[in-house]
């Protein structure tokens, strides 16, 4: 690790005339350091500001909901467990990604996907892969890898993914939009729903965005713009019970909007729609379930509980105080 601008931020430190690799240890050592700096204990933690945005100049953010400014003390922070786990996580890709290879094997691939597996090491070695390897430090998600494509394995990360709480089960027609109750008909839509074996997802924040499409990157250039479509989903439960399956996909919110189906879909067409909801989903999980629900939302109750309550060592702190690490 080293404080030496963007050469550090890169991993790269010139040694004379070399470049040592420092960004092995460097994540563990980042997070060693900050604990190292941070308060035990503060009276008070503080409400951050927020400037203009650079694409909003003129929107004033003085009234958003604040989020903590700096970093929290050390006794609001994970337990000795968590940390320790975070830093062998650290250490594990670092490892894989610098010192076995992967960082080069990634930047030479052909394709993206191939990019993607190479970060991580392989489950056997030797000429015909049948032997374990000793230094399969970061294994493969091979799960993933093999059935992303999978409509199955989609629906499975509504439930399993990193946002799982937009899923709905349908308990009425008025819940689906006219297009997917016009394509697979009241009937079948209303015998699944007794059955309870229809779910949907609605992407309707999306929808509202005044700004649409929205420029791709915040620091420019800003003439590459991102159009957000507000996907409806509706998947069906299998009739074991077991897994869910993708019934249709809406992309946009006109009257003649296509309801698209693996059945009426090209398969590089059918999979284009899949990554439009996913996109959207990403979209929902950063802005709404991460950034507002968690931080605009949360945080700033958990800022409120400690500079009061455990201010006043009132008996709610106790309770409360393991929710806001």
């Amino acid at each position: 690790y080293s404080d030496k601008g963007e050469e550090a931020e890169k991993g790269e430190v010139k040694v004379e005339g070399q470049v040592a690799k420092s960004n092995i240890f460097g994540g563990a050592l980042f997070i060693l350091r900050a604990l190292r700096n941070q308060s035990v204990k503060k009276d008070r933690i503080e409400f951050d500001t927020y400037g203009p945005h650079p694409e909003f100049p003129d929107v004033d953010l003085s009234g958003a909901m604040k989020q903590m400014k700096g970093a929290p003390p050390l006794n609001q922070i994970f337990g000795a467990k968590k940390i320790i786990r975070l830093i062998g996580r650290v250490l594990q890709t670092s490892i894989a990604y610098n010192a076995l290879g992967g960082k080069d094997a990634a930047e030479n691939a052909e394709t993206k996907e191939a990019a993607y597996q190479a970060a991580f090491t392989e489950a056997k070695v030797g000429l015909l892969r049948i032997l374990p390897n000793p230094l399969n430090v970061l294994p493969r998600p091979e799960h993933v890898i093999k059935h992303w494509e999978e409509d199955k394995e989609v629906a499975r990360q509504f439930m399993c993914g990193t946002n799982p709480v937009m899923l709905n089960v349908a308990k009425e027609i008025g819940q689906l939009s006219d297009n997917i109750v016009d394509y697979f008909g009241k009937d079948k839509l209303q015998g699944l729903m007794d059955e309870e074996r229809l779910f949907f997802v609605s992407y309707d924040d999306l929808a509202d965005l005044e700004v649409n499409p929205h420029q791709a990157y915040r620091d420019g250039p800003h003439d590459q713009p991102r159009y957000f479509y507000a996907p409806k989903i509706v998947f069906v439960l299998g009739e074991d019970r077991k897994e869910l399956d993708i019934l249709g996909i809406q992309l946009e919110r006109t009257p003649d909007a296509r309801v698209y189906t693996r059945d009426n879909s090209k398969p590089n067409e059918w999979l284009f729609v899949k990554s439009c909801v996913t996109t959207a989903d990403s979209n929902i999980h950063e802005w709404c379930s991460h950034l507002g629900d968690t931080h605009l939302t949360m945080e700033p109750h958990i800022i409120a509980i400690y500079n009061t309550l455990r201010k006043a060592k009132h008996p709610l702190y106790t309770f409360l105080k393991p929710l806001g690490k």
